[in-house]
Parts: C-alpha cells; sequence; structure tokens
C-alpha cells in the first residue's frame, strides 16, 4: 500500500512540475527542511537566511514554485498535539533591505488546517502549490524568510524554473 501511495504521488508531482514548466534547467532552493529545529514559544515562526538567485537573473524564471509541505509531529514545539490545537493563520514574509531599515513584504497566506488528531499524510506530509512567479524581482540574492508556526513541520522549497516569465 505504501509503495502504491508513494509511486501516485511522484506521478502527480512529476506532472505538476510539468504543467509550470516552460523549458531549461531548474533550481531547487529548500530553506526549510524536516530537519530544521521546529521555532520555540507559542504560535512562533521559522525565520531563515535565503540565498536566491542573484538580481541579474530575475527574467530568467519562466515560473518560480513555492512547495509547502507540512506534517503532523511530536518534534514541533507548539503545544503537546502532534498537529496544532487550533486552525492559525500564518504569512509568507521576505523582508527586504531598505537603507537602514527593512519592509517586510507578504508574499502568501495560509490558514492551516484544524484538528487535534488532524492527518497530514502521514510521514510524507501534504504539500500545497504556490506560483512565485510574480514575485520573481523579490525573491533574489540574500533574504530574511519569515513563514510558517510551529503547530505542524514544515519543509519549503522553491523551484526556480528557466523560460521566459508568461509576463514579458
Amino acid at each position: 500500500m505504501k509503495i502504491y501511495k508513494l509511486i501516485i504521488t511522484t506521478t502527480l508531482l512529476v506532472f505538476t512540475l510539468n504543467l509550470f514548466a516552460d523549458t531549461g534547467d531548474t533550481i531547487i532552493i529548500n530553506p526549510i527542511t524536516w530537519d530544521t529545529a521546529s521555532p520555540e514559544g507559542w504560535n512562533a515562526q521559522y525565520k531563515v537566511q535565503v540565498e536566491f538567485p542573484p538580481a541579474a537573473k530575475a527574467n530568467d524564471w519562466g515560473k518560480i514554485i513555492m512547495v509547502q509541505t507540512r506534517k503532523c509531529d511530536e518534534a514541533t514545539k507548539g503545544d503537546k498535539y502532534a498537529c496544532g490545537e487550533w486552525d492559525y493563520i500564518w504569512h509568507t514574509k521576505v523582508n527586504i533591505a531598505k537603507g537602514d531599515t527593512v519592509e517586510p513584504f507578504c508574499i502568501g497566506s495560509f490558514v492551516t488546517p484544524y484538528g487535534k488528531r488532524l492527518y497530514l499524510g502521514g510521514e510524507e506530509g501534504w504539500s500545497w502549490y504556490y506560483d512565485m512567479t510574480d514575485y520573481a524581482p523579490i525573491l533574489t540574492d540574500n533574504k530574511e524568510l519569515i513563514v510558517g508556526n510551529n503547530q505542524e513541520l514544515l519543509d519549503l522549497k522553491f523551484l526556480f524554473i528557466q523560460g521566459t516569465p508568461t509576463r514579458n
């Protein structure tokens, strides 16, 4: 049964990524993995420095996809449950340096699923896909990324797919 789930999940992932791909190669940036420590404190967010592709390449991407995979796990530090006790609203923000200040730029929002004994796909988790192509000018160089909470574990990937963006 597990092998069938793996085959179906892999097939769907490949099919989904092919829908988004135009031409060329893909750069995968994985700033948060299952091994990233769950943030400390109630409803705390992950905060990581991410090295995105250089600004000079901002127009080289036919698609930029953010893949957010969440799973229930005892390693979370939000409460005593493997999945959050409540539903939570959280945002994905990229901090942009502006002189001597920082401007947070919200590139996404998410309402977590509700349920103390929620099932989020087992060890593989469940994935959500977001088209981030319009944010190409922001997703460049070294940026601080603030995302999620500590109610479920998070694996976060950015797929930079070479090609001509449809907006051009």
